[in-house]
């Protein structure tokens, strides 16, 4: 992992925790179930932390909550 893409890690990763409240209430939305929204946003920040190749995410709060919004709907 190069430093450019150390620091899109590193923001995405950000947007996971200063945003958590936003991307459980979007997982809840789908899911109907506080808890399962939970562990959506856990499974989605760690998926988060193994990303690779991710320079050029250009909006990582979007780009956290379509992934969150994925795996929502994956595990409905």
């Amino acid at each position: 992992m190069d430093i450019s893409e150390g620091a899109a890690v590193g923001a995405l990763l950000e947007a996971f925790i200063v945003h958590r409240p936003k991307l459980v209430q979007i997982a809840r939305r789908v899911l109907r179930c506080p808890y399962l929204a939970e562990d959506v946003v856990q499974d989605a920040t760690l998926k988060a932390t193994t990303l690779t190749g991710c320079r050029c995410v250009d909006c990582p709060l979007s780009f956290a909550c379509q992934v969150v919004r994925n795996l929502a709907i994956d595990r409905e």
